[in-house]
């Protein structure tokens, strides 16, 4: 494919201007003079220039270490969106046209000036939310112009407008949506993007949303600390390419991941709608309307955008003029690995669960290698979560999948510092069992294997019952399970 080479090599040619320096990046100025631009947060040099670029989720090249773990500034805004989306359809915010004071009671929406605001209105960047929080005051982004960030001031003194009648792009604003989440909630939003998305996505763990060290509220009775939507005044979300695609590829498959609606469809296309004030804006999203910011892409392109090169950018039809940064994912449905020998459900039959597992000290014997049982805790946690996945829960009362038996075999040695994947897929089901197949790989060969026989049980009387319906079918129609 020489046009798919040409823009991986125009990727590589074109890193990003920023130094890779980013702390004294943004200490020189970057975004606005001193004192306004103290960092608050994390901050850490970049890494060269890396991007991956998928069609129908398969990949057509790669620039750089895709997992190599960045700051990726304002992506962590497109992260926020989605987890609103999820606090609508958890009934939490039964209405985004709803003023937020209704169900945010910290003070910051009871002035004459924010009493109106909406969600839609944080959504879309056109609150004109005034205040001050985290020791940033709204004033620091008013009159801000993304296309002479850095070369121009700002205005300070702009007149604010009524919530809803003007747009702009203002990093206090978003962190206070951050923190309105964070009460709707009632938990931290990392562990709810955790939670809801990374984990059931098979992310890696090794990605990480954090905040300012004066960040820390109470919510609850409980102490919390906020995030902020960007690296601005440091922290945010880090995390590398290869995750991003994941995130993109839910995106591209409606919000459903392996039979299970992660995010409603309907809030998907929400995200993707211009707002009325600016057509290249959805929710906290960078649209293509009219090809006006990517005239070479799709009018239905949209992009998950950081400042210094941070890129997520998904085309209906795959094409794409490399950038730096820039990924591309469509979906497909994950296939097993290369050394996937045939076992229990066969060669190419889909995992139902993945994750990338970078082994760590306690998980190893005096001699720096994995202690046996520590492959069996890995897939403990795995089994959980796959039970969960499932619609059931560990609550008093409920139905408890029981460990039958274990067959297990160790093929090779890992060490401390290896980086594995961790898979799980649900071969067969009977009435009242199923059967787990468990598979660790390292550099696609098998390391470790282990077959399962899970019993579904009542937990007050220890006598077999048969599995749930709900559990049952989506084994068969999601996982590729064969009932026998």
């Amino acid at each position: 494919m020489p046009h798919m080479q040409a823009a991986l090599d125009f990727i590589a040619a074109h890193e990003s201007p920023w130094p890779r320096d980013l702390r004294a990046h943004l200490e020189s100025g970057a975004f606005e003079p001193a004192p306004d631009n103290a960092i608050m947060g994390p901050i850490r040099p970049r890494g060269p220039v890396n991007a991956i670029i998928t069609r129908n989720g398969e990949t057509l090249g790669r620039v750089g270490d895709t997992r190599q773990i960045d700051q990726t500034f304002s992506i962590a805004k497109s992260y926020l969106a989605l987890l609103a989306g999820i606090a609508v359809a958890d009934g939490l915010i039964p209405d985004i046209d709803r003023p937020i004071r209704e169900l945010v009671k910290d003070g910051g929406f009871d002035s004459p000036q924010n009493s109106a605001i909406t969600w839609r209105h944080m959504l879309t960047n056109t609150s004109e939310w005034e205040g001050e929080l985290w020791g940033k005051h709204d004033r620091i982004d008013r009159g801000r112009v993304l296309s002479s960030e850095g070369r121009a001031t700002k205005n300070p003194n702009r007149v604010l407008q009524s919530p809803g009648t003007h747009w702009e792009y203002n990093d206090v604003r978003v962190n206070r949506l951050s923190l309105a989440l964070m009460h709707v909630f009632r938990k931290s939003l990392p562990d709810i993007f955790a939670a809801r998305i990374m984990m059931p996505l098979g992310a890696a763990e090794d990605w990480r949303w954090e905040g300012y060290s004066n960040a820390w509220v109470e919510v609850g009775g409980l102490p919390m600390q906020g995030v902020p939507g960007g690296t601005h005044w440091g922290g945010g979300v880090s995390i590398h390419a290869e995750d991003q695609l994941l995130v993109g590829q839910l995106k591209a498959a409606g919000g459903v991941w392996k039979g299970r609606a992660l995010v409603p469809a309907g809030w998907l296309e929400q995200m993707v709608t211009p707002c009325a004030l600016n057509p290249e804006y959805g929710f906290l999203t960078w649209l293509n309307t009219g090809r006006a910011k990517w005239p070479a892409a799709s009018a239905r392109a949209y992009c998950f955008s950081g400042a210094g090169g941070n890129r997520r950018r998904q085309h209906d039809m795959g094409r794409t003029r490399g950038r730096p940064g820039l990924r591309l994912p469509l979906a497909r449905p994950r296939r097993a690995e290369r050394g996937d020998a045939p076992g229990a459900g066969g060669r190419g039959m889909s995992w139902a669960a993945e994750k990338t597992h970078r082994i760590r000290w306690a998980e190893c014997d005096l001699h720096g290698h994995v202690n046996h049982a520590a492959y069996l805790i890995l897939f403990e946690d795995m089994r959980v979560a796959h039970w969960e996945s499932l619609g059931q829960s560990f609550k008093p009362g409920s139905i408890g999948p029981v460990v039958a038996q274990l067959n297990v075999r160790y093929l090779a040695p890992l060490a401390f510092g290896d980086t594995v994947q961790l898979c799980l897929r649900v071969p067969t089901l009977r009435r009242t069992s199923f059967t787990h197949e468990y598979v660790v790989l390292k550099d696609g060969a098998r390391v470790f294997e282990c077959q399962a026989v899970i019993v579904c049980v009542d937990n007050g009387t220890g006598a077999r019952i048969p599995i749930p319906p709900e559990a049952r079918a989506l084994m068969i129609e999601r996982d590729g399970a064969t009932a026998e």
